[in-house]
């Protein structure tokens, strides 16, 4: 189940990376961020802790799909990795720049 957890971290955390500012994707944050509401903009796009709900959610249906407990547990988890993890990144970066 681990290996399930990280792998849909390792993609949400990639999607919002690639879509930060100044970043290739940064295209599609900017339309979900003018066209969206943002109950559905930050669990698809905006928020990585968020988007382990939706995106963790076709991952582990789509290829795990053991019970329905585990995927509330999968997505939890994830959710906590993600924020853990993009908190982990921003403090790193913002000593990078003292």
């Amino acid at each position: 189940m681990l290996e399930i957890v990280i792998v849909i971290s390792a993609f949400c955390l990639g999607l919002r990376k690639i879509t930060d500012t100044e970043m290739i994707g940064y295209v599609l944050r900017d339309l979900a961020l003018n066209r969206l509401p943002i109950l559905i903009a930050k669990p698809l796009i905006l928020c990585c802790a968020c988007m382990a709900s939706i995106w963790g959610t076709i991952i582990y249906w789509s290829f795990y799909a053991n019970s329905i407990w585990e995927w509330i547990f999968c997505i939890i988890a994830a959710s906590f990795i993600n924020s853990v993890l993009w908190d982990l990144g921003e403090w790193i970066k913002g000593q990078a720049y003292k």
